[in-house]
């Protein structure tokens, strides 16, 4: 009707203005047409997740959830990784209702408006009484990401790049500074990051996604500062030995589905009554420590780049005492030793082009920004031999490295033949493993 609209009303303007509404209408038409297709899509989508949480809900009673527990729930049922098919669309979790939700980005929570808006609690929660969903999609998405899995105070607090600069240009900045370290504490499977120095409540422990351990460096050391109320992420698998055995005995601690944890044995204090469920569990499952023992295998070369603009500027090749550098295409260009440098066909040279182009390429490999060592490296695993439990089959393995700072801890699971969690070693290197992000370690080797 519309398209019929026009043409009465500018018949007698022409047919050439016709020909242009008509084809201005069509390609609206057809973007309208393709942006509520996606739309659709993304609820049919939010339909199933909510499918999967009703389920979920009915079993286990209107529980409270944060944002990675929802990604989680849904994920065990439908793969997806939260990133909305039409990007003008985002994923929410409302928090009263609790549904999950498809929000036309800029009808109802539009990034230029935030500062207007009224944020919640949690970290995802930049409008009260919803969750954002999204990992990717939106520079909002992907700076919570960031800060849910903070690994390095200084990508929180940069003051040219940090995540809180992010955020106040998107006008949350007020927000992720509830969230700052002296009033939040971020945890991983290996360490927290946190500078607190009174109580906080349960919003402001931000755990990483998927989390799975919680070890004794999780909390210990601020027990004084942590709610009555404790709530462990379903993605947990293990509470390690010592990780509550200083917890004060009013907290107390909640998990879903405790019946799926593996808790080893004195995870909990001898006389902690208020979590005797799970003491009671303590040491059920037999659970085995790991040593991590790593080989390194460097190779005769390595690669220098110019970094700041992304460049691949040749390689370096240690031949006895001469060192030979080959340009980004292969080509040798010259080599040095000791005594002076020389050209590609081993006359010594003083001064010109390539004698200078050997000095700047030398100068670049001498400093750690500009050059990479790619290296091989073979991880062993063994039973550590501190345990007096009866040694377990153990199936299959993954290895995490968790880069921090100048630091890098290799974390070492492994599972039996039916996928369960029956083993576990971490360990701490004082430097960083790879420079090189194409590197990647083998897998490890089980005596």
């Amino acid at each position: 009707m519309r398209l019929i609209s026009v043409v009465m009303i500018r018949k007698s303007i022409g047919i050439g203005l016709f020909v242009v509404c008509a084809a201005f209408l069509t390609a609206f038409s057809v973007h309208r047409y393709q942006e509520l297709s996606d739309l659709n899509e993304n609820q049919i989508l939010a339909e199933r997740m909510n499918d999967v949480l009703t389920c979920y809900f009915s079993d286990v009673g209107a529980v409270s959830l944060s944002a990675p527990e929802i990604r989680t729930l849904v994920n065990r049922e439908v793969v997806f990784d939260f990133v909305p098919i039409d990007e003008t669309s985002s994923f929410y979790y409302d928090l009263q209702t609790r549904k999950v939700v498809v929000n036309h980005r800029y009808e109802l929570l539009n990034e230029s408006d935030f500062g207007t808006l009224e944020p919640g609690s949690q970290l995802e929660e930049i409008i009260k009484g919803y969750l954002l969903l999204d990992q990717d999609g939106s520079e909002l998405a992907r700076t919570l990401q960031a800060m849910r899995n903070l690994t390095d105070e200084r990508r929180l607090v940069d003051s040219e790049s940090g995540l809180v600069q992010t955020m106040d240009r998107l006008g949350l900045g007020d927000h992720a500074r509830m969230f700052g370290l002296d009033q939040a504490v971020y945890i991983n499977d290996v360490y927290r990051l946190t500078t607190i120095e009174s109580p906080i409540d349960s919003s402001k422990i931000i755990f990483c996604d998927d989390i799975e351990v919680i070890h004794p460096y999780a909390f210990n050391g601020i027990e004084m500062f942590l709610p009555d109320v404790l709530r462990l992420p379903l993605s947990v698998k293990l509470i390690e030995q010592g990780s509550f055995d200083s917890l004060d005995p009013f907290i107390k601690i909640i998990h879903d589905l405790p019946e799926s944890l593996v808790i080893e044995t004195n995870a909990f204090h001898i006389d902690d009554v208020r979590n005797s469920a799970y003491k009671d569990l303590e040491g059920v499952v037999t659970f085995q420590r790991l040593e991590i023992i790593i080989d390194f295998f460097y190779p005769v070369f390595s690669y220098f780049r110019d970094h700041e603009r992304s460049q691949y500027l040749g390689k370096l090749v240690l031949e006895g005492d001469l060192s030979h550098i080959y340009g980004s295409d292969d080509s040798l260009i010259g080599s040095f030793d000791e005594i002076g440098y020389y050209d590609s066909r081993g006359q010594n040279i003083q001064a010109g082009e390539t004698y200078e182009q050997l000095v700047y390429l030398r100068m670049l490999f001498s400093s750690s920004r500009f050059y990479t060592v790619d290296y091989d490296q073979n991880l062993t695993v063994r039973l550590s031999g501190d345990t007096e439990q009866e040694p377990v089959v153990i199936s299959t393995f993954t290895t995490v490295f968790h880069m921090m700072d100048h630091l890098t801890i290799i974390e070492v699971k492994g599972f039996d033949d039916q996928g369960i969690y029956i083993a576990r070693g971490t360990r701490v290197m004082d430097f960083r493993l790879f420079d090189n992000e194409d590197v990647r370690p083998s897998d490890p080797v089980f005596p």
